[in-house]
């Protein structure tokens, strides 16, 4: 008699893999088209741990007793979430999502490089050496925010169009949505901006959702 867990499925737009239309369901994000929707970094499920497996497999049995669709897509799933349905079927892993722990880093000193692998922070510091030295502007109010954005979008787009892919800014809808976001979360800190040059030109903006301590 205990709701232990809840769950967004929605119905992807259907797409064709040769002669064959795919029907999927995404859990816990829209199923829009990639150039139409908020990009999604993590998602996992609402349930307690203890709860995580008991959830998929009755999820999972539910499904396949409707048939309504040919495939179940996680969209940046935590890996602990989703091993309980991988457990069960067969599943494609198409992308990893990337994480670091700021607290454990923050314990040890703040050198966030010190937690990636040797090899990652041999490069990363090479590079920095190169560069000489950075001016990181972190945005104070949603002016300047905006105009972070606005210089992020661009630099964005012509990062994905040179490999012949859409960039997710590429749809006006989407554009209009951060544009207008954006001033609501800066002020209460709910996103923030950064934008990291050097004298002579701009090496890179980000832009991150704050959400219960995680960015």
């Amino acid at each position: 008699g205990t709701a232990v867990a809840i769950a967004l499925l929605a119905d992807g737009v259907p797409r064709r893999r040769g002669p064959i239309t795919i029907r999927s369901l995404h859990l816990g994000t829209t199923g829009e088209p990639p150039t139409e929707t908020v990009y999604t970094e993590y998602n996992r499920l609402l349930v307690a741990p203890e709860d995580r497996q008991l959830f998929a497999t009755a999820l999972l049995a539910e499904l396949r007793a409707r048939r309504s669709a040919h495939e179940l897509v996680l969209d940046a799933f935590a890996p602990e979430d989703a091993a309980p349905f991988a457990a069960q079927a067969g599943w494609e892993r198409r992308a990893v999502s990337r994480t670091i722990d700021l607290d454990a880093a923050r314990s040890s000193g703040g050198d966030v490089l010190a937690k990636l692998r040797s090899g990652t922070r041999q490069k990363i510091r090479r590079s920095l050496r190169g560069l000489g030295q950075l001016e990181v502007e972190w945005a104070r109010t949603p002016e300047q925010a905006l105009d972070i954005l606005e210089e992020l979008m661009e630099l964005h787009q012509v990062r994905w169009t040179q490999t012949g892919m859409w960039g997710v800014f590429a749809s006006p809808r989407v554009r209009a949505f951060h544009r207008a976001l954006i001033p609501r979360l800066v002020p209460g800190g709910r996103a923030m901006l950064l934008r990291v040059s050097t004298s002579s030109r701009t090496l890179g903006c980000l832009y991150l959702l704050v959400d219960q301590r995680r960015a």
